[in-house]
């Protein structure tokens, strides 16, 4: 798939806007089947997938600007 196709995600027809070729810290998550699919949030509850009783799972992801110290920065 590439940009510009159309993915369905439960009920949602999603276009492809990009592909993340590399993420720094996929690594951390261990063992994974498949590539991910990042959806806006707005939009994740008309999927039908958010249902009682499923898995999810949510993670934040933030880049610091350069020099900036992780600790500093979480003691905000």
């Amino acid at each position: 798939m590439a940009p510009g196709d159309r993915l369905a995600v439960g009920a949602v027809d999603y276009v492809i806007r990009a592909v993340i070729v590399r993420e720094p810290d996929r690594s951390a998550d261990g063992f994974t089947i498949g590539p991910r699919r990042m959806v806006a949030r707005a939009s994740l509850s008309e999927t039908g997938l958010i249902r009682p009783g499923r898995l999810v799972r949510y993670d934040t992801r933030i880049q610091l600007p350069p020099g900036r110290d992780l600790a500093t920065f979480g003691a905000r």
